[in-house]
Formats: C-alpha cells, structure tokens, sequence
C-alpha cells in the first residue's frame, strides 16, 4: 500500500539541510511504501548496473519492523536489488546498494516500510554504471 512521504523540516527529522523525506507507517498494512522515483523523469534502462546512496534515520520501529528498497517493473515482471534493514532509532546513518534492471524499460525506485515505522530519506545519489 502506498502511504505517501512527506517533505518534512521539522528539525528532529532532517538529515541534512533543510528538508528530508519522511515516511511513516502505522503497521495497519504489510508493506508501506512512501518514495518512489517518477519512470517519466528517471527513466531507468534496461538490463543497466545502478548504484544508488542514501542517508537515513529511523524515527520509530517495532522488533518486526524492516525498513527496504528495491527496483520495481511498472509492468509487473517483478522486484530487483531488495535491500531490507533495521537500525538503532535516532542514528544517522548511509546505505549504499548496487543492483541491475531486468529487461524491462519501466523499473522504479521505491523506498518503504514493512511493519510499523517511521523514516527519514536524504542525500540520494542514483549512479548508472
């Protein structure tokens, strides 16, 4: 289910700068999904090596709580590069994750939560190989 981010600047959730964005999940639902990177202005090709960085800080999390990201087919052939993590609430801290399209030409970036939880995202940094 898509529980959309908000662009947040209050000061307790900002990594850098001025403003984060900051997904919440009230756990109600499996899988929250509150980012994603827009196919029409990112456009990410098929069959390509990305290497994609980001800062994050874990707000709140429950012992089955993950935090994920992954590389979603518009068309539904499927998920490449999970990356699933849990961390210590209040640290900021940075993932980094290489992963590679399948054939399709309408893979997405999604960010999300699995269980209940709340996030802050920053500093993306998305690199074709």
């Amino acid at each position: 289910m898509y529980y959309p981010g908000v662009i947040s600047s209050e000061k307790l959730k900002v990594i850098n700068g001025k403003y984060s964005v900051v997904g919440d999940s009230p756990g109600t639902e499996e899988w929250a999904e509150f980012l994603y990177t827009d196919v029409n202005k990112y456009p990410l090709e098929p069959n390509s090596t990305y290497w994609v960085s980001f800062s994050y800080k874990i707000h709140r999390s429950s012992a089955k709580s993950e935090f994920y990201f992954l590389a979603r087919d518009l068309g539904g052939a499927g998920d490449e590069g999970l990356s699933k993590w849990k961390g210590e609430e209040g640290r900021i801290l940075n993932m980094e994750v290489t992963m590679t399209t399948g054939n399709s030409e309408n893979y997405y970036f999604i960010w999300g939560i699995n269980g209940r939880g709340s996030i802050s995202i920053d500093d993306v940094q998305i690199t074709k190989s």
